[in-house]
């Protein structure tokens, strides 16, 4: 089953809403859709699309919702989320998910519309190994990531169930083309490398064999010992491998793949771009530095129309949200105390 669209995967939630806040939006220009400044002290951790609204995590573990056109906010729902210490949010088969905690094993809810609550989840048994990042018709696109000890990327095809593999470190996400599958990766170690390829058939990719479990992969990182991520390149097309930048995403923009960069110059401050790629290297088109978008990439959110990237800094916290072609910016000020 696909990917469904933005405007489908998600659940009324007028019930939650009562304005208590506003915002300014600003269209700027032909690659930046809308800018929607706020002025409060937030720092965004984690964002999912929700009946086009966004319902946002801020460190402090408190949830409230963004309106995706008019700026206005809203944070009602914290009536039902005060006993619950969420890290992350994510939607898994149509439903939004709390987790407590990053790793394998913590907690997890859901978020009951009708009876207004958050309810316990279960995680549903599935063929992939790792997170899911993408899915077609076709494939479920997982990955797993062991940060400088490498990373895999999964697709797992749905009537097979045969498992295919590539290196990967560590996908960021995953855009359909009408040939191939467009794949951004990035890790932020030290001065940051990026990476983007394509797989044109997942089935020429090396199949995937069950390896160790995953307590003892950790065992081995601990002691310094390499892990079992795959070292295969077997069946990809590199764009772009370099170093001393990260990738925080890409795009579809009038027919063409734009990626969002944070380039790391070893003696001058990091600078924010929208790149292309030519000739095997990114070629930036539009800075993003005006807005004080400097470091991003925290939590992302990917579907097959819809990717959202946090960003945060001292001055500064908020998101990027990718529609169909548009990219929003959702920017928090923060106040001086």
């Amino acid at each position: 089953m696909a990917s469904r669209p933005f405007t489908y995967i998600l659940f009324p939630i007028a019930i939650f809403f009562s304005l208590i806040a506003h915002g300014q939006t600003v269209v700027n220009d032909s690659v930046v859709a809308s800018i929607h400044r706020f002025k409060q002290n937030i720092s965004i951790k984690s964002v999912v699309p929700f009946d086009k609204r966004f319902l946002c995590l801020d460190e402090d573990e408190k949830l409230f919702f963004v309106d995706s056109n008019s700026s206005q906010i809203d944070s009602s729902i914290n009536k039902y989320s005060t006993d619950y210490d969420f890290e992350k949010l994510q939607v898994i088969d149509s439903v939004i998910v709390g987790t407590e905690g990053y790793q394998e094993g913590h907690k997890r809810f859901f978020l009951d519309t009708a009876k207004k609550k958050w309810r316990h989840y279960r995680a549903k048994k599935h063929i992939y190994p790792g997170d899911l990042i993408f899915q077609d018709d076709e494939y479920f696109i997982s990955n797993t990531c062991s940060g400088e000890w490498g990373g895999t990327i999964y697709f797992a095809n749905k009537k097979t169930s045969k498992i295919y593999e590539s290196e990967c470190t560590c996908a960021v996400n995953v855009i359909k083309g009408p040939n191939n599958y467009n794949v951004t990766a990035s890790l932020s170690h030290m001065g940051g490398s990026a990476t983007v390829f394509n797989v044109n058939d997942p089935k020429m990719l090396k199949l995937h064999l069950k390896r160790k479990p995953r307590q003892l992969l950790d065992s081995l990182k601990s002691a310094g010992f390499a892990t079992s991520e795959s070292n295969s390149t077997i069946g990809i097309e590199k764009l772009v491998d370099t170093v001393g930048a990260t990738l925080a995403g890409s795009f579809r923009f009038k027919n063409s793949l734009l990626y969002l960069v944070e380039n790391r110059p070893m003696l001058s401050p990091p600078s924010f771009w929208i790149d292309s790629i030519q000739n095997k290297k990114l070629v930036p088109i539009r800075n993003l530095n005006e807005f004080g978008i400097v470091e991003t990439g925290y939590d992302h959110f990917n579907s097959d129309e819809v990717f959202i990237t946090t960003f945060d800094d001292e001055h500064f916290s908020g998101f990027i949200c990718i529609i169909k072609d548009k990219l929003n910016l959702y920017i928090f000020h923060r106040l001086k105390k």
